[in-house]
């Protein structure tokens, strides 16, 4: 009968994202029957069981997987009727097995009974007291045994049941020491053939980062050299794996699976039928007709990218991961030098696919646990240029040393921090943003104090260019015009390239030469090419449309706008006779609002003066006929000033009806000769 078991299956592919996942794949032959055991960490399971896939070549089907329970140790421990975990000795272990049968063994004799419990006597040895410990037991025949502890060969435990939970205490015991806080998941291999197993999964681990290094030759050539970060962080040695580094982000999320969950259920009333609660069909997923990704040049390297595949189920040479250099340096120095190393290129397979872009690592790379990994990716000649980029918000004074770089690599360039090396020596640093074959980045790395530039910002406001009714309303319109001067003056003596930044403000139109010769999201972006101590001023105007807005039904007959607008030289006469139109209804307007507001003051005045004729009959009493008939005189006067209120009040609505009428009739345009 073969014996069960546990094989090892190594790890052969490791696949690194950038959202915080890793893809792990092992391959090996087993040993049927057995068992693979696999271990992650209380932060892994959940994904663990999510992703977990296992392929077994020929014979039957991997039959089950299993792992613990996710009960913590102390309260597994505390399930059992006794606690091995702190017992040092038999009295501890004794003292928890009372009443347990038991066999003891004393040299050739045994004595079965149950155990009662530890006994301790002294006795003077050599005139030292000695404590000796006994064990009690009450044999089969009910006689009280008190045997010696130094005399007993061993215990059994004739109790199965009890002999099988203190094996399973030990062996959890011994789980807690082997793996500490680890999670322990155990495959189980049927048959009795040896077979290829493939075991593939997901769990949480660092992204990865990159770092690029750009060099001008001697030749004035940019040279990019772009290297992973990789972070093994696990309990595992990454030995000779196959690395794949994926430029993308695929949904991810943690569900938990490992804690077991009990939902809660509906408490519904006795049926006839067994009854489900309510629930929402999805449907069904459209079929697409599959598409395969074309891979990407690779540049110098010219090697062709291998479909998203399981490794070992396709075609494809892998080579070593190396920097090549010569065996000798050349003549020349260190610029020299890059141009054959640039020329060695690296065994890094590219490819596109969809949304996602991965960097294949030729050979295989080895990451100890708890260590970290420069793996290079990319190692180009790059188009790239020298420039000074300019940028008033940054520096208002000097503009700033700059690579244009246009990726040229055929690859897509991750994000990251990235060192310039100038002249054989370090000259400053960027960062670069993820970057598309084809793509162009500016990247600044050092202030350039050999270009000086002196800002003037101007800002001025032109005549009205038009008016226009429009829905009741009169606009007038004229433009505010932004002008800025950028005086640039190159102090190297060499020939230096300067972009202007200039901030592109909402609602503002360009309107003077030269044109931009780029546009960003948020600038116009000049070009200047300037001679050794040569300077140019670039001058760069916008200009926005300001309007001003009056309701004609409500407008001031006499405002400064209206008596401006009649002076002006209008080409369309019905225009202007139409505004005088409204003026004058305006100020019969205005008038009959003056009139009403005379007559209410009038009537108020009126009031108050009868309010204290009142007063006056009320203290005079029968001699206060003067102040009656002035009572009654003034009753008629405010009868009648209400009277006129009322009648102007009809005529304002009228006219007011009237105005409106005639402003949606009339509704004409204008625009002014500029």
């Amino acid at each position: 009968m073969n014996e069960i078991s546990a094989s090892i299956v190594p790890l052969t592919k490791v696949t690194l994202y950038k959202h915080g996942i890793g893809y792990f794949e092992r391959r090996g032959k087993v040993k049927a029957p057995g068992y693979v055991e696999l271990q992650c960490g209380p932060d892994e399971i959940d994904d663990m069981l999510k992703s977990l896939l296992i392929l077994k070549t020929g014979g039957s089907s991997v039959s089950a997987v299993t792992y613990e329970s996710s009960k913590p140790l102390d309260e597994r421990l505390g399930e059992f009727g006794f606690d091995l975990k702190y017992s040092q000795n038999l009295t501890d272990l004794i003292g928890q097995l009372k009443g347990t049968p038991v066999s003891v063994k004393l040299g050739s004799k045994e004595v079965n009974g149950r155990v009662l419990g530890m006994d301790t006597a002294s006795r003077i040895v050599d005139g030292n007291v000695v404590d000796e410990r006994y064990l009690l037991i009450f044999s089969e025949d009910n006689v009280l045994v008190r045997i010696d502890v130094a005399a007993i060969n061993g215990i059994e435990i004739k109790d199965a049941a009890l002999a099988k939970e203190v094996q399973q205490q030990l062996e959890l015991l011994f789980l807690s020491v082997k793996k500490k806080d680890r999670k322990l998941l155990k495959v189980d291999i049927p048959g009795e053939a040896e077979n290829d197993l493939i075991i593939a999964y997901s769990i949480p681990c660092p992204i990865w980062k990159t770092s690029y290094r750009l060099v001008f030759d001697d030749k004035e050539r940019l040279l990019i050299q772009g290297v992973a970060i990789v972070d093994n962080i696990q309990e595992e040695d990454w030995t000779d794996v196959r690395m794949v580094l994926v430029s993308a982000s695929p949904i991810s999320f943690i569900q938990p699976l490992y804690e077991p969950i009990k939902p809660q259920r509906r408490t519904i009333e006795t049926q006839g039928f067994k009854s489900s609660g309510p629930f929402v069909a999805e449907p069904a997923a459209k079929k697409k007709n599959a598409v395969v990704a074309k891979p990407l040049a690779r540049g110098r390297s010219q090697a062709a990218a291998a479909p998203m595949e399981m490794d070992g189920m396709s075609t494809g040479s892998y080579g070593v991961v190396e920097m090549c250099a010569p065996s000798s340096p050349p003549s020349g120095g260190f610029s020299a030098e890059l141009g054959q190393m640039a020329d060695s290129g690296l065994d890094v397979e590219a490819a596109e696919k969809g949304e996602l872009f991965e960097y294949r690592i030729g050979g295989t790379v080895s990451v100890p646990r708890n260590s970290s990994a420069l793996i290079p990716v990319v190692q180009e000649y790059i188009e790239g240029e020298r420039i000074s980029l300019f940028n008033e918000s940054r520096d208002p004074g000097f503009p700033y040393s700059t690579l244009k770089l246009k990726n040229t690599t055929g690859l897509t360039l991750e994000g990251g921090p990235a060192t310039v090396m100038e002249d054989d020596s370090y000259a400053g640093e960027c960062l670069l943003d993820v970057v598309k074959p084809d793509d162009t980045r500016f990247l600044p790395y050092a202030l350039d104090q050999s270009v000086r530039i002196i800002v003037r910002a101007e800002y001025s406001q032109k005549p009205v260019s038009k008016v226009q009714v429009y829905d009741s309303i009169l606009y007038f319109y004229h433009k505010e015009i932004s002008k800025k001067s950028y005086q640039v003056e190159n102090l190297a003596s060499k020939t230096k390239i300067v972009y202007i930044e200039h901030n592109l403000m909402q609602d503002w139109t360009l309107s003077s030469e030269p044109k931009p010769d780029e546009i960003t999201k948020n600038f116009y972006r000049y070009r200047l090419e300037l001679k050794e101590k040569e300077d140019h001023t670039l001058e760069v105007e916008q200009e926005k449309e300001i309007t001003s807005s009056f309701h004609l039904a409500h407008l001031d007959p006499d405002m400064y706008q209206l008596r401006w607008l009649f002076e002006q030289n209008v080409s369309d006469p019905k225009f202007l006779e139409f505004m005088r139109a409204v003026q004058i209804k305006r100020r019969e307007l205005v008038s009959l609002g003056t009139q009403v507001n005379a007559l209410q003051h009038k009537r108020v005045t009126l009031e108050q003066d009868q309010l204290r004729a009142r007063e006056n009959v009320k203290t005079l009493g029968a001699s206060a006929e003067r102040f009656k008939q002035a009572i009654e005189l003034s009753e008629d006067k405010i009868i009648e000033a209400q009277k006129q209120i009322d009648a102007l009040s009809e005529m304002i609505r009228v006219k007011t009806e009237e105005l409106n009428t005639f402003v949606f009739t009339q509704m004409a345009t204008e625009i002014l000769p500029s």
